[in-house]
């Protein structure tokens, strides 16, 4: 008996991870993933105080989002005064940069960045001519502005667009939505093209994935970011055309263009 109080005197002694200085814990919460900080905080309130710190979010926000808040459209950050969690938060979020014709967000859960590329920054066949295509908004759209279809017999869109990208692989992906009214569309497949200006390799995929509010993301390519240096330079050229029918066709609302981590993507 004797033997086992020692034994229990002795585990009570030694120190456990609760009696650890909150700044040693927040440190290793920070080799987490944000995923992790959340779950944890459910367990103990020493999780979930530490969890709350900027030594955890600071490792948390992804490489280069000083950059995103220089060019963001809108002040994030509370001008210096909020938390790194708190900026996190506001990251998750839809945020528009430059001039507005695009956008990025983070996955809450893993802190991988998504870019984002808007309709109205395209270069649209007949798109000033009001008799086939009218600026608005839609509801679920990423951009306060999407280019919605009428009714034409040539459809072409494309875009060039230079992103730095964190080592890894994207998937590139047209988010479009056909109304109730579409029509002049089952008589020859859009076609989708996605090359690098740089040279990158690119994989050819065709997979369409409904996401929310009915929007339908239209995958088309992939592309691997292998760059030494913590962010790489990529250019994209994409486009998106049916000029071979003759046929005429409407009823098409085109948000943009998506370039997202492609561990993301849920099939």
């Amino acid at each position: 008996m004797g033997r086992g109080a020692g034994n229990r005197n002795l585990k009570s002694a030694m120190p456990g991870a609760l009696d650890l200085p909150e700044s040693i814990i927040a440190s290793i919460l920070s080799h987490t993933s944000p995923g992790d900080v959340a779950r944890l905080a459910l367990v103990n309130r020493a999780f979930r105080d530490a969890g709350r710190t900027d030594i955890v979010w600071e490792r948390m926000l992804p490489v280069g989002y000083h950059r995103f808040l220089k060019l963001a459209i809108s002040s994030i950050g509370g001008g210096g005064s909020s938390s790194k969690r708190e900026l996190y938060e506001q990251l998750c979020g839809h945020i528009l940069i430059g001039d507005g014709s695009e956008g990025l967000w983070i996955d809450r859960a893993t802190a991988a960045v998504c870019h984002s590329f808007s309709s109205r920054s395209l270069a649209v066949t007949w798109g000033s001519t009001a008799e086939y295509w009218e600026w608005s908004s839609k509801h679920g759209a990423r951009f306060d502005e999407v280019a919605h279809l009428k009714m034409v017999c040539w459809l072409e869109l494309s875009g060039n667009w230079k992103l730095s990208l964190a080592p890894g692989t994207y998937t590139v992906s047209w988010r479009l939505q056909l109304d109730s009214d579409a029509f002049g569309w089952d008589k020859e497949p859009v076609r989708f093209s996605l090359a690098t200006l740089d040279g990158r390799p690119v994989s050819m995929v065709a997979r369409a994935r409904t996401v929310a509010d009915n929007w339908v993301e239209y995958d088309v390519g992939q592309i691997v970011v292998e760059d030494e240096d913590e962010l790489g330079e990529v250019e994209l050229f994409f486009s998106l055309q049916e000029i071979v029918s003759g046929t005429w066709k409407g009823g098409l609302f085109i948000d943009g263009v998506i370039v997202q981590p492609s561990h993301l993507i849920v099939e």
